[in-house]
C-alpha cells in the first residue's frame, strides 16, 4: 500500500521508538531493511512522528535532509526515497513523489538482490497508483503490470494480489471487462490462499458488478450472492448493505421488480440503522427507479425527492444531478413537461460544472425525449446529436460497442 494509514504510522513509530531496548528496527516498508544506524533511526522517527500528526512538510524536510547523510548505504537511500515518496503522495505532491519512485526503480534495475527487487516492485506499484489518481490509466496499467511481474518473481503473494486487484479496477474503467475479470479472479484465488476473507468477498462483489456491465446478469447475481454470504458470516454491515443494494439493482436490470424492491428495502433499512446517509440516499433513488418501473409515479417521485434532499444536505452534487434527472423523467411521464425541463436543465448544469461527461450525455438524452414530446424537432435533434457526440468521445457510442466486450 502506498499511502500508509495513521494506524500504520502509529505502529511504525512504536517500532522505531523501541530502539533503546536494543531491538532491530524494521522500517515503514515491510521486510525490506533493518539497520543499527541510530542517527538514521532518529531521523526516521522524527519524520514519521510528523507524518502521524499530518505535518507532511516537516516530515518531507526531515527525510530530504536524511538523504544527504554520508553514512547511509545505497539500500538505505532507496528506502528513504520510498518513504519520502509515500509522504509526498499523502501531501498531494504527486510529481515530487514520482521522481523519488522513479529514482528507486532506476537504482534497482540491474540488481539481483532481493531487497533491491522488493524496493523496485513497491516503487512500480506506487507509480501505478499515482498515475491512476492522475487519470493516466494506460500508464498506471503498465506500472502495475511491471510490479506484478516483480512480485511474482519474489513469490510475494500479498503484492501480487494487490497488483491484480488494481489492474482489474483500471481495466474495468477502460472498458476492458474480460481482462478486468481475469485480474479480479486471479486476485480472488490469491486472497483465498492467503486466508483474506474480507478481500475475497470484495473480489466476488467486484466480479459481480463487472458481469453486470457485460449484461451477464445471472453470473452477476451468483457472485454478488457469494459476496453477501461472506460478509454476513463476518457481520460487516456496511458491506452487507452494499451487496444488498447491488443485488437489488441487478434484479431491476432483469425487471424482477419484486426481488429488486426486497433487496433495496433491506439495504435501505441497514443504511438507516448504520446512519450512512449517502447509502440511504442511493437506496432511496434506486427504489424510486423500481416504483417508476411499476408505474407508481407518485411513490417514485417521493423516493427520488427524498434522495435529492439528502444529497443536497451532504453537498454531493453528482447525486443531486442524478436524482434531478430521474425526477425530470417522472415529470415527463406525468405529462408535466415544464417541470421536467426545469429539473433536467438543473441536472445538466451540475454535470457540466462537475465535468461529468457521462452524466451530461444521460441528461441530454432525457432532454431530447421531452422536446420530442413537445413536438420541438429542432431541439430534439440538437440534444440527440450532442448526446451521441459525447458518448462517442467517451467510447460508449455505437462504433465502440464491440470494443467493450
Amino acid at each position: 500500500m502506498i499511502k500508509a494509514s495513521k494506524d500504520d504510522l502509529d505502529q511504525v513509530t512504536e517500532q522505531l521508538n523501541q530502539k533503546s531496548a536494543g531491538r532491530t528496527i524494521v522500517y515503514w516498508l515491510d521486510d525490506i531493511l533493518q539497520t543499527n544506524n541510530n542517527e538514521l533511526i532518529d531521523n526516521m522517527t522524527k519524520a514519521f512522528s510528523n507524518a502521524l500528526e499530518d505535518n507532511y512538510m516537516d516530515a518531507i524536510i526531515q527525510l530530504e535532509s536524511t538523504l544527504n547523510m554520508p553514512s547511509i548505504s545505497k539500500l538505505e537511500k532507496m528506502v528513504i526515497q520510498l518513504n519520502l515518496g509515500n509522504i509526498q503522495y499523502s501531501a498531494g505532491h504527486y510529481d515530487e513523489a514520482m521522481k523519488n519512485f522513479k529514482a528507486v526503480v532506476k537504482q534497482a534495475k540491474n540488481s539481483t538482490k532481493r531487497s533491491m527487487l522488493e524496493c523496485m516492485a513497491i516503487a512500480q506499484s506506487a507509480l501505478g497508483l499515482i498515475n491512476y489518481v492522475k487519470g493516466d490509466l494506460e500508464i498506471a496499467s503498465k506500472c502495475y503490470t511491471e510490479a506484478l511481474t516483480k512480485h511474482k518473481e519474489l513469490e510475494y503473494l500479498v503484492g501480487e494480489a494487490t497488483d491484480q486487484t488494481c489492474l482489474g479496477i483500471i481495466h474495468s474503467e477502460l472498458g476492458l471487462f474480460d481482462s478486468a475479470l481475469k485480474h479480479h479472479e486471479a486476485a480472488l484465488e490469491l486472497d483465498r490462499t492467503l486466508g483474506y476473507d474480507h478481500e475475497a468477498a470484495y473480489q466476488l462483489g467486484t466480479i459481480g458488478l463487472i458481469y453486470r456491465a457485460k449484461c451477464d446478469f445471472e453470473s452477476a447475481l451468483k457472485n454478488l450472492k457469494k459476496a453477501l454470504e461472506l460478509h454476513q458470516e463476518k457481520g460487516t454491515k456496511e458491506d452487507i448493505a452494499a451487496d444488498l443494494g447491488n443485488l437489488g439493482i441487478v434484479y431491476l436490470d432483469l425487471c424482477d421488480l419484486a426481488n429488486a424492491e426486497k433487496y433495496l428495502m433491506e439495504a435501505l433499512e441497514l443504511a438507516r440503522e448504520l446512519g450512512n446517509k449517502e447509502s440511504e440516499a442511493n437506496q432511496l433513488g434506486n427504489l424510486g427507479l423500481v416504483y417508476r418501473e411499476k408505474g407508481e409515479l407518485d411513490v417514485a417521485e417521493k423516493y427520488h425527492g427524498d434522495a435529492l434532499k439528502i444529497f443536497h444536505t451532504l453537498g454531493y452534487k453528482d447525486g443531486e444531478a442524478v436524482q434531478l434527472n430521474n425526477l425530470g423523467l417522472i415529470h415527463r411521464q406525468k405529462g408535466d413537461l415544464k417541470s421536467a425541463l426545469k429539473c433536467l436543465n438543473e441536472a445538466l448544469s451540475i454535470h457540466q460544472a462537475l465535468g461529468d461527461k457521462t452524466g451530461e450525455a444521460a441528461v441530454l438524452s432525457s432532454l431530447a425525449l421531452v422536446y420530442s414530446d413537445q413536438g420541438d424537432h429542432t431541439n430534439t435533434m440538437k440534444y440527440m446529436r450532442e448526446a451521441a457526440k459525447l458518448l462517442e468521445k467517451l467510447g460508449l457510442g455505437e462504433k465502440n460497442k464491440d470494443k467493450k466486450k
